[in-house]
């Protein structure tokens, strides 16, 4: 049974938490920058403080655009002179989506929580933690009103043809656990995976949902553009999705015509009277329509196949990367033993 926790409210951080840091788990956050630089800088902030205060290793990775970061250098500069902090700058057109992915590729941590700059103030992030150690699966946030017919009618169509659970009522702040993040960077949609949940990724019993009563940005151009980006990062992620169901459906012709052909022999060899010229066409018809079928599915799930191995994560999109990084600043506490030379 789908776990559903409901937390409502401003974001106050106040779960009950250890007075001491946690030092067995590294926690990993990325902030996806789908907003304005203020929204990134309390986000930073937020997030920052959060890892400090509960973690004892950690990495807050950030990753904009190069133009971005020429824009908002000297406000960047300083999210990225705290401790642990990586910058990863990508070129020019990486999408919002795709910068998430080369996120969540470049992240080391155990658990990885993706943070969105226009939700952040609004979400609390002790409880999307600990309901993801609680559950030991994904966490998804999601408002608690409900959505209009035409986005709950464009959420099913989407679904449907995309594979995806498109929900407008899901936010894009999530938490999800290491091996469920390398199963969907294999993917070749993994920008689509990482944002909404595909209906075989795993059972529903694994992922914990989260209500937080988050501001909608419904009327304004910047909410138009984030709906219309959305739709055309789905469908352009459609095919692999789509070149399923048509290796499904000629396989279902297929069969179809094969039960066909069969019919129009038993019938001949009943000794049914038939028309002049039926049998031959049903058996002409039947067989070129399954040699069709299975050639299209043979087509169909080849190209699945290359689809699936001409995998964009080669990491090209990154140009730089200002990393500050130092997990193993106090040697005391790293369990090794030295030996020191006489």
């Amino acid at each position: 049974m789908e776990v559903v926790d409901i937390v409502r409210g401003q974001n106050t951080n106040t779960a009950a938490t250890s007075p001491h840091r946690r030092d067995e788990i590294l926690l990993s956050i990325a902030i996806i920058a789908d907003s304005s630089i203020d929204d990134l800088k309390e986000a930073a902030t937020r997030a920052f403080t959060f890892l400090e205060r509960h973690f004892e290793f950690f990495e807050l990775v950030l990753a904009t655009t190069v133009s971005f970061y020429s824009q908002h250098q000297r406000v960047l500069e300083e999210i990225i002179n705290k401790r642990n902090v990586r910058y990863l700058i990508l070129r020019d057109g990486t999408g919002e989506y795709r910068a998430a992915v080369v996120a969540a590729a470049e992240s080391i941590g155990d658990v990885v929580l993706f943070l969105s700059t226009a939700e952040s103030a609004r979400i609390d992030l002790d409880a999307m933690f600990d309901a993801a150690e609680r559950s030991g699966g994904s966490v998804v946030l999601k408002k608690p009103r409900k959505y209009g017919v035409i986005s709950l009618l464009g959420g099913r169509i989407l679904s449907a043809i995309s594979g995806y659970d498109v929900d407008p009522q899901q936010l894009r702040s999530c938490v999800h656990h290491r091996a469920y993040l390398n199963q969907m960077l294999g993917q070749a949609d993994s920008e689509v995976a990482l944002r909404f949940m595909p209906r075989t990724a795993r059972r529903p019993s694994e992922v914990t949902t989260l209500l937080f009563d988050v501001p909608s940005l419904a009327g304004t151009r910047f909410a138009l553009s984030r709906r219309l980006g959305l739709a055309s990062e789905i469908l352009s992620n459609a095919p692999p999705h789509m070149l399923r169901l048509l290796a499904v459906a000629c396989l279902l012709v297929m069969m179809s015509s094969i039960a066909y052909f069969l019919y129009a022999i038993t019938l001949y060899l009943l000794g049914v009277e038939l028309e002049r010229g039926w049998l031959t066409t049903s058996v002409a018809i039947s067989g070129s329509t399954a040699f069709i079928s299975l050639s299209l599915g043979a087509i169909s799930t080849a190209l699945f196949q290359i689809l699936n191995l001409l995998r964009d994560n080669d990491g090209t999109e990154i140009l730089g990367e200002v990393n500050n990084s130092d997990l193993f600043g106090e040697f005391r506490r790293v369990n090794v033993e030295t030996l020191n030379d006489e």
